[in-house]
């Protein structure tokens, strides 16, 4: 499995720049936005997915079209591969890999644990997080819980509310346990500074890559896939 990712702040702010590299059903939606910030991620956005597709397969940029699941989880058509993305903060992150995965990515902010704590963590959960020595050490197993739950749910590729405490996790010596479905896989990993990312799949991989992409690389790979590959 291949994440690849790129922090915003790297990259133009002018947004003409990259228009004629995505869809119109993304143009449509970043005008909606009312702020560029918002502007220059979902356009960032579709450009990593069409990159990472490009580099894994022998589609050109023009073949790549989206297709949406019941609860609007998005694919590429007639594409054996999988996708799932996510932002937070400066970043986004774009995993593919073989069968169905979820991506979850957090930035790591102070916050009120009890109350959130109340909203998306279980009874045993709670436990573990109350003895945690320190606030931090608390802050980052929280959002290692919240990472791993949010990318179940982007596994299943559902965006409705759910009840999070009772989706329950555990977390020791660095094995975790899922038994609403055992037969799936996770990972939390940090990322960046002050990050966690957590990812759900099918299978145990535990060679996972995370590429970095800059501005030159990622316009580039667009460009030069317009025309056909053989």
């Amino acid at each position: 499995m291949n994440v690849y990712y790129l922090d915003i702040r790297k990259f133009s702010n002018d947004l003409r720049l990259w228009y004629q590299e995505v869809s119109n059903d993304r143009l449509e939606k970043v005008n909606k936005y009312r702020f560029e910030v918002d502007k220059k991620r979902a356009l960032l956005s579709e450009m990593l997915v069409r990159y990472g597709a490009l580099n894994e397969s022998t589609l050109s940029n023009s073949e790549i079209t989206f297709q949406y699941g019941f609860y609007g989880k998005p694919s590429i058509t007639e594409w054996e591969k999988y996708f799932n993305l996510s932002h937070s903060g400066d970043y986004i992150v774009v995993l593919i890999a073989e069968t169905e995965v979820g991506i979850d990515l957090e930035k790591v902010e102070s916050l009120d644990l009890e109350l959130m704590g109340k909203n998306v963590l279980s009874k045993k959960e709670k436990a573990a997080l109350d003895s945690a020595n320190t606030y931090n050490d608390k802050l980052c197993l929280f959002f290692k819980f919240w990472t791993l739950k949010e990318s179940y749910l982007k596994y299943h590729g559902s965006t409705i509310a759910f009840d999070l405490p009772k989706l329950e996790f555990g977390l020791k010596e660095g094995i975790i346990e899922f038994s609403l479905e055992p037969t799936l896989n996770f990972q939390v990993t940090p990322f960046a500074e002050n990050y966690f990312c957590g990812i759900c799949s099918k299978k145990k991989r535990k060679d996972v890559a995370f590429i970095e992409m800059s501005e030159s690389e990622l316009v580039r790979g667009l460009e030069t896939s317009i025309y056909e590959k053989s």
